[in-house]
């Protein structure tokens, strides 16, 4: 089994399937879940029917005088219990009829969209069918053994509808019983969710069989195509020399991940390319001393008879080549870490301004060449500070002073300050420049045009691997005037 298919856990034909059944059955779910909520309050309809009647019983008994004057209490009661409350004075009268039993707001908006407003044509209806409130069952126990209950079952539309009532003393002492009747019913009718539940269920089934139709066209039209994919890229792995020639043959989001897979292999042959050329021109600058130490070696070996002046001569070959072959491999590592982003490297705060006074102090010794420091003015007198790794900025500084330093007659200049939100040091130096035909190759690794020889050439080329770590750039330029100037920019430290 491949590495590829160990990964796998899901494939695109599964998660497919089970976000089109999850669609399917969502809204029989949440038909299933409104059923079992309502059953619920079928349950509880009795209780809160008791509730409501035990509450407002205890207003009145408490009422200091007219029981009339308590309609907005018990109007607040029957709100918030969703109940019909109404109080029946001795004559049979009735004093108080609050009727909230319908129900308002949001919830019940919403529940009559979904399931239609039955429950109100079943309520008005069944009520209307029953005797007068003065002469129903509950009403009369209730002035003959005390609170009284009753629930019936309306077989229009299977609502459960509960009365409770409860005799209790008119206030003020005017003598004679009131009734207090409060009643209550479930919140929906439940033929109407037990047709949609069953209109439900045939339009499922016939969704979840044109789902499935619709899943297997999926799964040709974009399952396929990514598998194809998927095995060319894997023939062109497994191939030795892999190529950047994918056919993008469709105008789609597939086409789109084969063009930029054709993006990524060129990268990446581009970079092989990059490596081959470095390790190539790494072995040819190993190879003369290489060359110089091995030629010293056997001369050293041999049985000829050196004087003093020939063995210090190849003394000192030896050492140069040791020397030359050290800085070799010293900037070869340098710059290897420069350009993986030198992930391992701790930064702190650098103050650019320090750095570089103090490496033209160390550089100025004993040179013909002038090197003149300047501090660019600003809006702020603060300290140009940079976050970073403070030895790999050191190095960037040094080798383009080394640099200017090489091709200057008189004067090297270093100009620091600040360029919007970015640092900037700029480096000239009053030598011959930079001709057009070696502009584009100035921070090649390996190139130099220094006729002795001094150096690697991989002194610029470590600066611009090193800047780009850091976030920032440099940039090359021959000036009009002679001379040539580099300009390096790195983000500024946050305040």
């Amino acid at each position: 089994m491949s590495r590829l298919q160990r990964v796998r856990v899901h494939s695109l034909r599964t998660s497919a399937l089970l976000v089109v059944l999850a669609v399917v059955a969502s809204p029989l779910v949440l038909l299933f879940a409104t059923n079992g909520v309502e059953s619920l309050f079928v349950g509880r309809t009795r209780e809160r029917a008791v509730e409501g009647r035990d509450e407002v019983v205890a207003l009145v008994r408490d009422a200091p005088g007219d029981v009339t004057t308590l309609s907005g209490r018990i109007d607040a009661i029957a709100s918030a219990r969703d109940q019909r409350i109404r109080v029946i004075l001795p004559d049979g009268s009735v004093s108080i009829d609050r009727d909230h039993l319908v129900g308002r707001g949001w919830l019940f908006e919403v529940g009559d969209f979904v399931y239609g407003p039955d429950r109100v044509a079943v309520l008005t209806t069944f009520d209307a069918g029953r005797p007068p409130l003065p002469e129903r069952a509950e009403v009369r126990a209730a002035r003959a053994a005390g609170p009284a209950e009753q629930c019936d079952h309306s077989t229009l539309g299977n609502l459960e509808i509960c009365d409770a009532a409860a005799a209790v003393p008119l206030p003020g002492g005017g003598g004679g019983l009131a009734v207090v009747h409060a009643q209550g019913s479930s919140r929906r009718a439940l033929d109407t969710l037990y047709a949609s539940r069953r209109q439900l269920l045939k339009l499922t089934g016939f969704v979840l069989a044109l789902a499935i139709v619709l899943w297997f066209w999926m799964g040709r039209q974009m399952v396929r195509p990514v598998e194809a994919l998927r095995d060319e890229l894997l023939a062109r792995a497994r191939a030795a020399a892999p190529r950047a020639d994918l056919k993008v043959t469709r105008s789609d989001e597939i086409g789109d991940v084969a063009a930029a897979f054709n993006v990524l292999m060129a990268a990446l042959a581009e970079r092989g390319r990059a490596n081959e050329a470095f390790v190539a021109d790494l072995a040819h600058e190993l190879k003369n001393p290489v060359a110089s130490a091995r030629a010293c070696a056997e001369r050293l070996a041999s049985d000829v008879p050196l004087d003093d002046e020939r063995r210090h001569r190849l003394a000192d070959a030896l050492g140069t080549s040791a020397v030359r072959l050290d800085a070799l491999v010293t900037q070869f590592l340098e710059l290897a870490r420069a350009e993986g982003g030198l992930p391992a490297e701790s930064r702190e705060e650098v103050d650019l301004e320090a750095l570089v006074r103090g490496l033209a102090r160390t550089m100025g010794e004993g040179s013909a060449v002038t090197i003149e420091v300047t501090v660019k003015a600003g809006a702020t007198t603060e300290p140009v500070r940079v976050k970073g790794v403070a030895s790999r900025l050191e190095s960037v500084l040094r080798n383009l002073l080394d640099n200017a330093l090489s091709f200057a007659r008189a004067r090297v200049g270093i100009e620091v300050g600040r360029a919007g939100d970015e640092a900037e040091v700029v480096v000239s130096d009053d030598g011959p420049g930079i001709t057009p035909a070696d502009m584009p190759r100035v921070f090649d690794r390996f190139f130099t045009t220094r006729g002795d020889r001094r150096g690697t050439g991989l002194g610029l080329a470590l600066a611009r691997a090193v800047v780009e770590a850091h976030g920032g750039t440099i940039q090359a330029q021959s000036l009009p005037e002679g001379g040539a100037r580099f300009v390096v920019r790195l983000p500024l430290t946050p305040r």
